[in-house]
């Protein structure tokens, strides 16, 4: 899945966050609860995810 919400001119770092975010709620629904071990989990699928600034 690929994160293409990104807004122009946004920086990476925040590229990252979204992106995290985005496939969490992807595969949770936003009617759960985000587990801090859940977005540490999905850090460490792939480098172009951030889980410490979305914890």
């Amino acid at each position: 899945m690929g994160c293409a919400y990104h807004r122009p001119g946004q920086r990476p770092d925040c590229k990252k966050n979204t992106c995290t975010l985005t496939i969490l709620m992807y595969w949770l629904g936003s009617s759960t609860a985000v587990l801090e071990r859940d977005v540490y989990d999905l850090g460490r699928i792939g480098t172009n995810l951030a889980a410490k600034p979305v914890c």
